[in-house]
């Protein structure tokens, strides 16, 4: 058996050598369980429908939307240390966050797209980014057809991060 000396303690090294560690681990990382949920709600979703991935930075489900009308939404001008404004294209900085291309940049409570235009909303881990939460509910609403879906998630917990685009630390099951 492997021993651990108590000086090599770090997470990382931890994972890396145990199987016990890389399974518990698994259990406390949300992101896996949220990969996975959202994984297979996107590939139960009939084939040529429009989804809109509101609010999608990097865009990290758009591979697995390839059936799909992919539409991503971002307000897109993070700004990173105070310097580095990554567009679209990427371009501004020269680290920093990167966003995908954007089918419609601007505010996510006031995209212009028609009423009942969209079939599948996606929106991750970005109401705690968001000034107008229930606004954006609402706005979700007037873009979905009548039966479409809305696939949300959010954080009931959260340490503070993209600033200065934090303005909840989350929401209990009692918000929604």
């Amino acid at each position: 058996m492997y021993q651990i000396r108590p000086e090599t303690w770090t997470l990382r090294s931890l994972i890396a050598k145990s199987t016990f560690f890389k399974s518990f681990y698994m259990y406390l990382n949300m992101q896996v369980e949220r990969d996975i949920f959202i994984s297979t709600r996107i590939k139960n979703i009939p084939g040529g429908l429009i989804l809109m991935d509101a609010g999608c930075g990097s865009q990290r489900y758009r591979e697995l939307c390839a059936h799909l009308q992919y539409r991503g939404q971002d307000f897109g001008a993070y700004v990173v240390d105070d310097k580095a404004v990554i567009g679209s294209s990427g371009v501004g900085g020269t680290s920093g966050y990167v966003y995908g291309d954007l089918y419609y940049k601007g505010d996510i409570w006031n995209i212009q797209e028609s009423d009942g235009a969209l079939d599948v909303i996606l929106c991750t881990e970005v109401f705690e980014h968001i000034p107008f939460p229930i606004e954006t509910i609402n706005e979700f609403s007037r873009l979905l057809k009548i039966g479409g879906e809305l696939i949300l998630t959010a954080p009931s917990n959260c340490l503070r991060h993209m600033d200065p685009y934090f303005y909840y630390s989350g929401f209990s099951d009692r918000w929604y």
